[in-house]
């Protein structure tokens, strides 16, 4: 994957937030906290067996450098 800053990913989000450091570069991109490399941004979203923001810590000490979660507002409104 081709390294995009946090900034830049960002721009392109309606309905999330991305938390960390704006300038940061990111490298990787997953959901799964236990696939969390040096440089990734971590998706904390709720999925059917695990909410990932229950993750983030474990995501963050693994390397994450953003976070990437969806506004309460919006919580809860998942069709499955």
């Amino acid at each position: 994957m081709t390294a995009h800053s946090a900034r830049a990913l960002a721009e392109h989000l309606v309905h999330s937030r991305l938390v960390g450091d704006p300038g940061c570069s990111i490298t990787d991109v997953t959901h799964d906290s236990r696939r969390v490399k040096a440089g990734a941004l971590f998706a904390a979203m709720p999925g059917l067996h695990s909410d990932g923001r229950e993750h983030v810590s474990a995501a963050l000490a693994l390397g994450a450098t953003a976070v990437l979660l969806e506004p309460p507002a919006l919580q809860g409104t998942h069709t499955q």
